[in-house]
């Protein structure tokens, strides 16, 4: 029904325009004439003279009737372009729907009624395996992040290190507990907050200041210009996101983040998209996150020497059971289990 209206609506404001200009509709139709007698005499000459005629007589009826020919052409062409276009559609979305977002960031359930409590929080014996996948994700792990420290998550690619995140910030696990003391509340106030690599997914305001508060509950009462300047954006917080390099568009989203006071904040490896200079900034910021916030920092990345600021450091094997999952540093009292999984640890 709507495609008919568009077309209706579309087809009388081309017959409007044509008519108000006379002269570029005569020149128009003249072209057209002129294309009519050429395709005419041509099929006169192999013999189609009656075709010739007919095309010719039914060309001159729609000259006289241009108005009703164009509404009723434009009209039929939208209808049959929108029927074509939601066909396309509809089997694109069908094939979309059976398609698992396995990496989506869902509150769990039950989290927007218990208390925002997501620190600190305990894995005992955690293993995450997606829909369908023939092997875990995330292999067998035990750890504990404390309130307000600092814990760098390393290892290669496929080592389980983001699908530690998601249970982090909430996702159930296929096997093992998640103990805390409350809800996750991700993207709460004293909640969970997750920067991701890929900033301009999580960039939501046209103006950097905007994007600060995007999302706060009304009243929240936020000092901009002190994030930005931690973050190492002071004075832009009138220019427009758009124009911002990687790494600003990074530390803007950390300072979006920080805007809700988090209790665990997680940083998926944020410098894997910017330069050198971005990535130094960012490390800059980061190392010094749990000493200005009341925050616990999971910092999880590709590069060893990104984590030497952590308090801990945590480093995921790609190995079947993570038999060599090793975490460095001193841990904090009480001291944090890593499972039963012959870990060693070792001082920096």
């Amino acid at each position: 029904m709507s495609s008919l209206i568009a077309g209706l609506a579309f087809g009388a404001a081309m017959v409007a325009m044509l008519a108000a200009l006379s002269r570029l509709r005569h020149l128009i139709f003249d072209v057209m004439t002129a294309n009519v007698e050429g395709l005419a005499s041509f099929m006169t000459r192999i013999h189609l003279q009656g075709a010739a005629a007919d095309l010719k007589r039914y060309f001159a009826d729609g000259l006289q009737y241009w108005p009703w020919v164009l509404l009723g052409y434009f009209t039929l062409g939208i209808v049959i372009v929108s029927l074509i276009g939601w066909w396309a559609l509809s089997r694109l979305l069908e094939r979309m729907r059976g398609i698992p977002d396995v990496h989506k960031l869902d509150a769990p359930a039950g989290d927007s009624t218990d208390p925002i409590g997501p620190v600190p929080v305990r894995l005992d014996n955690v293993r995450f395996r997606y829909p369908g996948a023939a092997q875990d994700a995330l292999r067998e792990v035990s750890l504990a992040v404390r309130v307000g420290e600092h814990v760098a998550i390393t290892g290669a690619n496929g080592s389980g290190k983001t699908t530690l995140m998601l249970v982090l910030a909430g996702r159930q696990p296929t096997s093992g507990t998640v103990e805390r003391p409350g809800a996750v509340g991700l993207g709460k106030l004293r909640g969970t907050a997750v920067v991701l690599q890929h900033p301009e997914s999580q960039v939501l305001g046209t103006r950097v200041a905007d994007d600060v508060v995007w999302g706060l509950p009304p009243g929240t009462t936020i000092d901009v210009a002190r994030l930005l300047t931690e973050v190492g954006l002071d004075g832009l917080a009138e220019r427009d996101t758009g124009s911002l390099s990687g790494g600003e568009l990074q530390r803007l989203a950390l300072a979006a983040a920080l805007a809700r006071e988090p209790a665990l904040l997680i940083a998926d490896e944020v410098t894997t998209m910017v330069d050198q200079q971005g990535r130094d900034a960012l490390l800059g910021v980061l190392s010094g996150l749990t000493k200005h916030h009341r925050t616990a920092l999971v910092h999880i990345t590709h590069y060893n020497n990104e984590a030497d600021s952590a308090d801990r450091t945590i480093s995921l094997s790609d190995s079947p059971d993570n038999a060599d999952m090793v975490e460095t540093a001193d841990v904090p009292v009480p001291a944090v289990a890593v499972g039963d999984l012959g870990t060693n640890r070792r001082s920096n």
